[in-house]
């Protein structure tokens, strides 16, 4: 409670009140009771309390009238991870895999696993989730098996070409290997990008970036800024950048019954493991199975890009 002093000096510093309720001070004693003389100095505040107020609501009616916004007292924004005090929209979907165009791939678990049935002997290509213009998009993939080389990220429609190492593309697409490689590629070839973000994510070990069976590979697409995040188990963050607002997230494997599975936020709802794998399909038009031989040249040829 304010003394009659810092009443006063208060007041003054309201000179537009209609009245002026100068309050009770040491010189009243005499002629006023001290209770009148407290209902006095606590109508004096309240009148004081009053104006403040009223000049607050005047300055947020003219903020408004200019375009300007003031946030609402004790109210906090909900403010996008990489954007500060800017508002994002989050784009809530149960991510499923796209069934068209699909190669030499199984879908299970209600489109939310993939599967490689290995009757083709190259590489094959799942997109998965719809596909948004503007949004923050956050998604898990969960690696089920992975005995063969594969690819994470995103890229741009129609990819081209259609089966083969995604790091092969001669469309644009950004990606973290399963060996623990990232680039970007484009119509001149793939651009290594792993020291970048090994730098991002605070480790320079050779395949400080890879991923395994049981790990988990997290994108969060930030479409208006052209960003993805990526994060691999609870190794650090790194940042792909200059990203289409239209590119959509991919999964991209060679070796026969290697599957992955789309996690949800409630992991009661997450797809089961599959124990055993769909039948691998017999070849189609001569090809046939990679042999371990074949595999082992395949895990060889990843090997390179680590030195």
């Amino acid at each position: 409670r304010r003394n009659g002093t810092e009443g006063a000096s208060l007041l003054s510093l309201n000179p537009s009140d209609d009245q002026d309720p100068v309050p009770f001070s040491a010189s009243d004693s005499d002629q006023i009771s001290v209770e009148m003389a407290r209902m006095r100095t606590k109508k004096a505040m309240m009148q004081l309390r009053q104006t403040r107020d009223l000049e607050k609501l005047k300055r947020v009616l003219t903020d408004v009238g200019q375009g300007r916004a003031e946030p609402v007292p004790n109210s906090t924004p909900k403010k996008d991870h990489a954007q500060g005090s800017q508002i994002k929209t989050r784009v809530e979907e149960v991510a499923r895999f796209s069934s068209q165009g699909l190669r030499d791939m199984e879908l299970l678990s209600d489109q939310r696993t993939v599967v490689k049935l290995g009757s083709e002997e190259l590489a094959s290509f799942a997109v998965f989730s719809s596909q948004c213009s503007e949004g923050v998009s956050t998604w898990k993939i969960r690696i089920n098996r992975q005995t063969g080389i594969q690819f994470i990220g995103l890229l741009e429609e129609p990819f081209d070409p259609e089966t083969g190492f995604a790091r092969n593309l001669a469309t644009r697409a950004w990606m973290v290997a399963s060996y623990g490689y990232v680039c970007r590629t484009g119509s001149g070839g793939h651009v290594p990008l792993t020291e970048e973000a090994k730098a991002q994510a605070g480790d320079q070990s050779v395949g400080a970036l890879s991923f395994e069976p049981e790990s988990v590979v997290t994108i969060t697409f930030d479409r208006e800024a052209g960003e993805a995040e990526i994060q691999i188990d609870e190794v650090a963050p790194f940042t792909l950048k200059g990203i289409d607002s239209s590119a959509r997230p991919f999964v991209n494997m060679v070796a026969p019954q290697d599957s992955v599975s789309l996690l949800s936020d409630n992991p009661a709802d997450d797809p089961e493991r599959p124990e055993t794998v769909t039948e691998v399909r017999e070849p189609n038009n001569g090809a046939r199975r990679l042999t371990e031989a074949e595999l082992q040249k395949i895990r060889e040829e990843a090997d390179k890009f680590w030195s």
